[in-house]
């Protein structure tokens, strides 16, 4: 607060051996806000001073500070419930509204964390556009400044040049050498210890600034009705200024850091919230370098069911909706080869095909297993909003598509032959059961076949070669009122190619190879008048859509990645860690949700059971469940 304690002041000095408390230092100052003027002070610091070489220590320092200071919402909230047990029973301590009649209104969740979202909206501005600066490190920023923690002796000082080491004494550096030197023998044995025997001692993690930063900030995003959202959503890009945003370079260091669950985060956070920063990223010609480490990563993900999963797949259903990014991912972006992926070996496959393989094999894994209604939504949005840009899809990518309809088709004709099937337009239409499916099953038949369009036809003549391999699958969706409209012209597509290249078989009296067979697709998809006609349904378009009550599964899920890096690894127990987890797993699948642009109701984001989720999902939700069941 800017005065220092003295004993005697204000009648608030304590007894030699005694404790100095809160009170005293109250008494002591004359001033009930001490504790919103030094997270002023914090805040200020943090927001004015910029970021060098003589600064970087101070900004570490307070960011862990609000870190800290704020993190008493996990333990408010995890005591909360013995709380309300001890002031039934009259024994509860007085609230926040009680001990600082300054703050009214709050989350009540801590009085820091209440201080903070009662900033005035410049402040707030100021403290967003300060950490997200954080983030703007450049090669000779980290070169020259170091966003790591410098190493330190044992005596607590820098191991840095001195000013002015003309000007000392020889005994005043030779006293300086000696103590340096019976420190350094007498902490000897303790670093061989540390080094043979790491699990013995917890050190903490060198972590970056721009990980403090970015942490901090979507804490304070998070939060309910929060100011520090309003501020992130108006921040705006300035490539001019060395002291402002710069959102090219936060998307660099972002994307070098995938798929580190903290990068994961805060790039949907600002994908989510910031359109300067969403138009950026549409912009950009090198998505690849973000794209790629999230594939990855939910390629070798073994729990489908995990955060950071629906996290990854928010992000795909969010950029999938933009033209220009569909577009880059299947025209521009070819590789080589796929050394990660281990079911098949990829060779010159572009970005969106790879994307198809790696959604698709995660739907079929769930359709078999787990039967999670929002992973199949939010796979079934990326799909289907890139689906009428695909242009020359990869073999194994239109396999995958192909091998799901199959899939969809033989669990269509077995619910058939128990009857829960009905043909009758009349009884169908009153079996909210056999809609739900059929809904699914027709956006799944329109990501199959958009890319069949009368300009994409020949481009896309793998998905047609596999289409007529597996074309006795759609025969049974033709009867249905609704899946014929789609599947009879698509049929009738199938074979007048099919009809066009047996001819061409006969005529050269041999067997074509499979890459004779597609080039014959190629030739008859040019001629084909039977293509517009049939491709004239265009897929559904999702939208990425936050439940009004999201902090429920934000929160505790931000805190969980904070104590699993341990950012702040001296304040954190096992026992606090454990049940940041417990409330991260109750709220993790419904935080979100992915609806159609039509307009249906979004998911319910309540955690009670999953009947009642189900009741209030949309229509692509509800028919991946039916699907499922």
């Amino acid at each position: 607060g800017g005065r220092g304690y003295a004993p005697g002041r204000g009648g608030g000095t304590p007894g030699r051996g005694g404790t100095l408390t809160l009170s005293d230092v109250r008494r002591a100052e004359g001033d009930e806000n001490l504790p919103r003027r030094f997270l002023g002070a914090l805040v200020r610091s943090v927001s004015i001073l910029p970021v060098t070489k003589r600064t970087i220590e101070l900004h570490i320092e307070c960011v862990d500070t609000m870190i800290v200071l704020v993190s008493e919402q996990v333990y408010n909230r995890y005591d909360q419930e013995q709380a309300q047990e001890q002031q039934a029973l009259g024994q509860g301590s007085p609230g926040i509204s009680e001990e600082y009649p300054g703050v009214s209104g709050g989350s009540g969740e801590g009085l820091y964390l209440d201080f903070l979202l009662a900033m005035s909206k410049p402040q707030a501005t100021s403290l967003v556009t300060a950490l997200l600066g954080h983030l703007n490190n450049t090669l000779k920023d980290r070169a020259e400044l170091g966003y790591e923690r410098p190493l330190r002796s044992p005596s607590g000082t820098p191991h840095s040049p001195r000013a002015n080491n003309s000007g000392q004494s020889l005994l005043t550096k030779v006293t300086k050498t000696m103590k340096s030197l019976v420190i350094n023998t007498v902490m000897l044995p303790i670093h061989v210890i540390q080094y043979l025997f790491p699990s013995l001692s917890h050190l903490p993690k060198s972590l970056p600034l721009k990980v403090r930063s970015g942490l901090l900030l979507i804490i304070l995003t998070y939060q309910r009705q929060s100011i520090f959202r309003t501020s992130l959503e108006q921040v705006k890009d300035d490539e001019d200024s060395k002291s402002s945003v710069r959102f090219g370079l936060i998307y660099e260091e972002i994307t070098k850091s995938l798929p580190e669950e903290w990068a994961i985060i805060i790039l949907y956070s600002l994908i989510h919230h910031n359109n300067s920063f969403k138009q950026l990223v549409y912009a950009k010609s090198d998505v690849d370098v973000m794209v790629l480490p999230l594939l990855r990563m939910l390629y070798y993900q073994t729990d489908l069911q995990a955060d950071k999963v629906y996290m990854a797949l928010a992000i795909l259903v969010i950029l999938t909706n933009d033209k220009s990014f569909c577009k880059t991912l299947h025209t521009t972006l070819n590789l080589s080869d796929i050394s990660w992926y281990e079911d098949h070996h990829l060779t010159d496959i572009t970005v969106g095909s790879l994307l198809i393989v790696v959604i698709v094999r995660m739907m079929r894994i769930n359709l078999k297993q787990l039967r999670d209604l929002q992973l199949h939504t939010n796979c079934l949005g990326a799909l289907a909003n890139m689906a009428p840009y695909v242009e020359h899809i990869h073999s194994t990518a239109a396999q995958g598509i192909v091998d799901l309809v199959r899939l969809l088709s033989s669990r269509y004709v077995g619910l058939q032959g128990r009857g829960i099937i009905r043909e009758d337009a009349k009884e169908a239409a009153d079996d909210s059961e056999q809609a739900m499916l059929v809904d699914f099953i027709l956006i799944v038949l329109e990501i199959a076949t958009a890319p069949l369009n009368a300009k994409s036809l020949a481009a896309n003549a793998n998905l047609v070669y596999w289409l007529l391999h597996q074309k006795e699958s759609l025969n049974p969706f033709a009867t249905d009122q609704r899946l014929g409209l789609l599947v009879c012209p698509l049929l009738a597509l199938l074979d007048a190619i099919d009809g066009r290249i047996a001819r061409d078989n006969d005529s050269r009296g041999d067997r074509d190879s499979v890459e004779r067979v597609i080039e014959d697709i190629k030739q008859h998809a040019k001629h084909s008048q039977v293509s517009s006609r049939a491709m004239s349904i265009t897929p559904a378009k999702f939208d990425y859509e936050e439940q009004p009550n999201c902090e429920e599964f934000f929160v505790p899920y931000i805190w969980n990645i904070i104590f699993s890096i341990d950012a702040i690894p001296y304040f954190v127990t096992n026992t606090n860690a454990n049940n940041t987890n417990a409330n991260t797993n109750a709220g993790n699948t419904n935080e979100t949700s992915t609806s159609p642009s039509a307009g249906a109701a979004a998911a319910s984001s309540s955690s009670s059971s999953s009947a009642a989720a189900a009741a209030t999902a949309n229509t692509a939700a509800a028919a991946a469940a039916a699907a499922a069941a």
